[in-house]
């Protein structure tokens, strides 16, 4: 399993992988959980030279529905590695004992029980946000947050705060003109708002 950062060049390792693996005239065969993110994966493993004849991209509902369907492959991607210990994804990665399975992910832990030591021999971790900050592939950045939160009322499930006690954490109210502020502390830079949970 691969631990990379989001926007540090997941998608360009496995391109480049892939372009190993074709030239060498083996297969690939990639699963996602979304469709967006073979659309992603294709443009940059056409621009990246990889023999295209040889790589299966697959959503993996469909992987696991249609067995029969999939080329046997020398080298098998699982974008979004950290969906791999679902059972649509082990009925398709069982079926291909001797492939080489390789997982990617930005977020190299399970919500749910266990780990993934029983699909994965080894953890890599990419290279520090930071590290992409300081070398300019990425921009620094500044982070605002509203200070009104009762944190005696958080409670963790599962690895991370509960909705539902962020929920109670917060108070329900809009904080400020949100388009006043953005003006004021970035006007004319890009910015990225965060949210816990759909409905908020």
């Amino acid at each position: 399993m691969f631990n990379s950062r989001p926007r540090t060049g997941k998608t360009m390792i496995m391109a480049d992988i892939a372009k190993r693996t074709t030239d060498k005239n083996n297969r690939v065969l990639f699963l996602v959980h979304r469709k967006e993110l073979i659309e992603q994966a294709e443009k940059t493993f056409k621009e990246q030279r990889v023999d295209m004849r040889l790589v299966q991209f697959s959503m993996i509902q469909s992987a696991a529905k249609h067995l029969k369907n999939l080329y046997p492959a020398k080298l098998i991607f699982v974008d979004e590695g950290h969906h791999s210990m679902a059972k649509s994804y082990l009925k398709v990665l069982d079926r291909f004992n001797e492939s080489f399975k390789l997982l990617f992910t930005a977020t190299p832990w399970r919500s749910g029980k266990g780990g993934f030591t029983e699909i994965a021999d080894d953890l890599i971790v990419g290279r520090p946000v930071s590290w992409f900050i300081k070398k300019g592939y990425m921009a620094d950045f500044d982070y605002y947050a509203p200070n009104e939160i009762d944190t005696e009322k958080l409670k963790v499930s599962q690895g991370d705060f509960s909705n539902k006690s962020i929920n109670e954490a917060l108070k329900h109210t809009i904080y400020g003109d949100a388009v006043k502020y953005y003006k004021q502390l970035a006007a004319g830079k890009q910015a990225i708002v965060y949210t816990h949970s759909v409905e908020s």
